[in-house]
């Protein structure tokens, strides 16, 4: 009875260090799977903020290419105008005080 007994309890601890064992494994696949979560999250992150830089240089690059098509524009108009204020500046003013002296 007493042999029974000690292989009960050995068996006993036996299954409890496999328990045992069984715990730890799960804890270090936890731990381990946590690890890659973060992992992976960082380099999610980093892979987000590069491709918002790129797209941010790619914005400010459109922009900038605009604005000067713009200025150009505007350049361009603004010459036209001068080129023609001076080509008629004498007849607009004779104009303007005929019409202002109603002859």
């Amino acid at each position: 009875m007493k042999d029974m007994i000690e292989q009960i309890v050995e068996a006993d601890r036996k299954a409890q260090a496999l328990v045992d064992q069984a715990e730890e494994k799960r804890k270090g696949a936890a731990e381990e799977l946590a690890q890659k979560r973060h992992e992976l999250a960082k380099e999610a992150r980093t892979q987000a903020d590069a491709e918002i830089e790129e797209k941010r240089k790619e914005l400010r690059l459109e922009a900038e290419q605009k604005w000067e098509k713009k200025a150009k524009d505007y350049d361009r108009v603004k010459e036209k105008l001068n080129q023609e204020y001076q080509a008629n500046q004498e007849d607009w003013v004779s104009k303007i005080v005929s019409r202002v002296l109603g002859k």
